[in-house]
């Protein structure tokens, strides 16, 4: 049977009202990737240094025509406060319109219209999951083990899509780690097979691999493998 997919989802941009539906149903539902962010950390963080700072250049400007209510000191004390004040808005704006960005184009956006596609299509949709457990040799190595963007199939034959991600090593020479899977189900067995394109290999020749196999195990292939 052949189907088709619709991809009505990925070709438009998410309205706020449907992103804010889908944070709300995300958190109702207790998704871990749904909590707090690092970044909107950062931003609640720049949010209270920004108000200090608007206070503090209030209370200079104020104690400063109190105590020289004319004069040149009057005006020091106008251009100590105005100048840091109208600096710290023009930052207050740009948090602003970062957050509100950070809270589209970070993430939330996307995520809404590919948890829209995956619906559209049988599927279930999530933006990480933790440590999948596949044979394969990427998934038995490293540590903080994800897939990102993580596509189900809800019904019929068992499809799982997504990006990969892990970490190896540790100080300075930790290393994280980015691929593509698939898993699907197939009709028969098949020997374990890995197929190693020579074209992203390294300057040297080198695979890029996580696993090394020995002589006895390597068939070369025609083509550019």
């Amino acid at each position: 049977m052949k189907r088709t997919i619709d991809y009505t989802a990925l070709l438009s941009t998410a309205t706020d009202e449907e992103v804010a539906a889908y944070r709300a149903l995300a958190a109702a539902a207790g998704k871990p990737w749904a909590s707090t962010t690092a970044r909107t950390v950062v931003f609640v963080i720049a949010a209270v240094v920004i108000l200090s700072e608007i206070v503090s250049s209030a209370a200079i400007l104020v104690f400063g025509l109190v105590l020289f209510p004319s004069g040149d000191a009057a005006v020091g004390s106008i251009i100590a406060a105005v100048v840091p004040l109208a600096l710290t808005l023009g930052l207050a704006a740009i948090v602003v319109v970062g957050a509100r960005s950070a809270s589209r184009s970070g993430g939330w956006e996307l995520w809404t219209r590919l948890d829209k596609f995956a619906t559209a299509n049988g599927m279930i949709f999530s933006p990480s999951d933790s440590n999948p457990h596949y044979p394969g040799a990427i998934f038995n190595i490293g540590d903080s083990r994800r897939a990102l963007n993580h596509f189900r199939s809800a019904t019929d034959r068992y499809l799982d899509i997504g990006n990969y991600s892990y970490s190896t090593g540790s100080g300075k020479s930790r290393s994280s780690h980015s691929w593509g899977f698939m898993a699907l189900h197939l009709d028969r067995k098949l020997p374990n097979m890995v197929l190693d394109s020579k074209a992203n290999n390294g300057l040297f020749g080198g695979t890029n691999l996580p696993a090394i196999f020995t002589k006895d195990q390597v068939l070369s292939l025609e083509g550019n493998f």
